[in-house]
């Protein structure tokens, strides 16, 4: 992640040397998840933190083997920092690049005030970023697909998808009374 984040002009080691940031890393096979959400609670005590950022949650919680224990795990880390005041921000991979998309863990969602999916779409031969707001608990919120770029100034957010459907499936395409009319011109058949 550091490393990564270098290259967009992001220096986490200097955030680190200052006691901004910290990370932390547990091995899935030495993961317990109680004395994981003990020692995260007190780091969290200790350093008056308010952000916690966890990079792919299915990777914190596949130790677990009980689907419904892996859930409660993630609803009570997600209650018990809410209660703290604590900003908490997830990623999830989704595997499949294309074709319809499975959210894991979907039954999180009433434990999240916020989902926002970003994808990777087919567009006319290449690869573009698009992200989508899914979800935004207690606020109105832009419904538009958006494309994006992750560039070393930051996120640009786009102007919207306009004129493909099928964009979140990963394979954009111009309806097909768009195309027909691109083809003869507007002429009825």
């Amino acid at each position: 992640m550091k490393r990564n984040a270098k290259t967009l002009g992001w220096d986490f080691e200097e955030l680190e040397k200052k006691g901004l940031v910290q990370f932390l890393f547990f091995p899935p096979a030495l993961f317990h998840a109680d004395e994981h959400a003990l020692l995260i609670k007190e780091i969290i005590e200790k350093n008056s933190i308010n952000r916690v950022f966890f990079d792919g949650i299915e990777d914190l919680v596949t130790p677990i083997p009980d689907v419904i224990k892996r859930r409660d795990y993630v609803h009570s880390l997600i209650d018990h920092f809410s209660s703290m005041g604590i900003t908490t921000l997830m990623t999830n991979e989704i595997p499949e690049l294309f074709g319809n998309i499975r959210l894991t863990l979907e039954t999180l969602s009433g434990s999240v005030d916020s989902v926002v999916l970003l994808r990777q779409v087919e567009v006319e031969g290449h690869l573009r970023k698009a992200l989508s707001i899914v979800k935004s608990r207690g606020s109105d919120h832009d419904k538009e697909i958006r494309e994006y770029e992750i560039t070393d100034r930051g996120i640009k957010v786009m102007i919207a998808m306009k004129g493909y459907e099928n964009v979140l499936a990963g394979m954009a395409r111009k309806p097909p009374a768009d195309i027909f009319m691109e083809i003869f011109g507007g002429k009825n058949p």
